[in-house]
């Protein structure tokens, strides 16, 4: 069974969920803690996830810390990256806030590891003629097991700070582990489509 590598790291505003999410992905029978999940700096670790039946992705994931402080540190992960996986929380306006300014911090990044590609590759001509190809970011609506006045961020507006085709704003819920699963197989599913890698290493690929 082929095998590759993805990178990925989750970046959002504290208390959005970003840890549970985590958790949710590599213990999906855990209940998820009433207490806000403080993670210290970041939390790095892998799991694997089976896009079909001959073929697994390992992920490499960076949960990080949501503080300003720690905003620093967040932007060198990013940029170290093959996706990110931008959270908020649909109880949360500022969380919107968040992720659309780290939207546009990613798509910069993102749009340059394109053209770099694009530049080095025999093909790149043809790559221009099929247009722009998706970017590795995935957004996660998260808490969407809420309802009624706990919501307080609309779809239209979601989509007006944060432009990004429909297939790459998931609605999560860390509590049901509602769309865990597919918002990472969508994040290494883009990766992998389109061949551009924003890690600075060549991950590489291994037959299992």
């Amino acid at each position: 069974m082929a095998t590759d590598n993805v990178s990925v790291v989750l970046l959002g505003l504290g208390g959005v969920g970003k840890s549970c999410i985590c958790l949710k992905l590599t213990q999906p029978s855990q209940a998820i803690p009433h207490e806000h999940i403080i993670t210290p700096w970041t939390d790095t670790f892998q799991h694997r996830i089976y896009l079909r039946k001959d073929k697994s992705v390992l992920l490499d994931i960076d949960d990080t810390a949501g503080q300003e402080e720690m905003r620093a540190l967040s932007e060198v992960k990013l940029d170290n990256k093959d996706a990110v996986i931008l959270v908020l929380s649909l109880s949360d306006e500022k969380s919107l806030d968040t992720a659309a300014n780290w939207f546009e911090r990613a798509r910069e990044k993102y749009q340059k590891v394109q053209l770099e590609t694009a530049s080095q590759s025999k093909n790149s001509r043809k790559s221009k003629d099929k247009g722009a190809l998706p970017l590795p970011i995935v957004v996660a609506c998260n808490k969407c097991d809420l309802s009624g006045n706990d919501i307080k961020i609309s779809r239209e507006t979601i989509s007006e700070k944060i432009r990004l085709p429909a297939n790459q704003i998931i609605y999560t819920s860390a509590k049901t582990n509602h769309n865990v699963q597919e918002l990472f197989k969508t994040a290494a599913e883009l990766v992998l489509n389109t061949g551009a890698r924003g890690s600075q290493n060549d991950p590489g690929c291994v037959t299992m």
